[in-house]
């Protein structure tokens, strides 16, 4: 039975008015000896120079890769797509296959990051690893419906979440649906060598604490309400001070 495992970018920038940029990663099992990667770009706005760079695991052998609109250039276990200006179409694809017949039995991980210029300015964001396992049949692995990002909220704006956990651990991608049926997409942004899991982008602490409440209510208790501003974290002080001066 053919496998697959999707990750996710989600990011939400602002310039003047709001628009969500999004990067999917989806790994299906062709065969016991192969995999198939797919990266769908939702771009919104973004036009211009971009940058999609993918790292699979050493050892594997990337066979077959194809990009709408750009070029891809691949050494040793790195591939970069490039686009001089992005297709004017919303939605971009990019395929690769990725060999893992040389790979030992075990988890594996392929991690991206995506970039575009934005006037005199670049843009990188991580996107989240997609997992895989090797074992003695070939490649396996499940159907991971949530969703699992960095989340950027809007420039000069406040934005509340709610940070479920804080851990030096990669927690697998249904965690959370798993075992405390949170159906929302969870997006984990790694800072100083943690990686924060959060929910939810709120224009106000009190909106931010009715959600908590409501967490609460279905079992699980450990989700705080957290500030970012121009995509950097903030104290609730710091965001009240800032509220205020609007």
């Amino acid at each position: 039975m053919k496998k697959i495992i999707a990750s996710a970018l989600i990011l939400t920038v602002a310039t003047g008015s709001m628009m969500a940029l999004d990067c999917q990663r989806t790994i299906k099992a062709i065969s016991a000896k192969e995999v198939k990667v797919e990266i769908t770009i939702n771009k919104d706005d973004v036009a211009g120079f971009a940058r999609l760079s993918e790292l699979i695991p050493e050892g594997s052998e990337i066979k077959y890769a194809k990009a709408e609109g750009g070029t891809f250039d691949i050494q040793s276990n790195k591939l970069k797509f490039i686009w001089l200006v992005l297709p004017k179409k919303g939605v971009v694809t990019v395929t690769y296959i990725v060999k893992t017949e040389s790979l030992k039995q075990g988890d594996y991980a392929i991690s991206g990051k995506f970039s575009y210029v934005d006037g005199e300015k670049t843009e990188n964001f991580d996107i989240a690893p997609s997992l895989f396992n090797i074992n003695s049949k070939g490649v396996a692995g499940k159907v991971n419906k949530i969703i699992f990002s960095q989340l950027l909220g809007p420039k000069s704006v406040v934005v509340y979440r709610l940070q479920l956990i804080a851990t030096k651990d990669i927690l697998p991608q249904d965690y959370f649906s798993k075992n405390f049926k949170i159906s929302e997409a969870v997006n984990v942004e790694k800072e100083s060598g943690m990686n924060k899991y959060l929910i939810g982008q709120y224009q106000s602490p009190e909106e931010a604490s009715a959600n908590q409440d409501m967490l609460s209510k279905s079992g699980y208790q450990g989700a705080v309400v957290v500030a970012y501003y121009n995509n950097k974290p903030i104290t609730l002080s710091e965001a009240k001070n800032l509220e205020g001066k609007k």
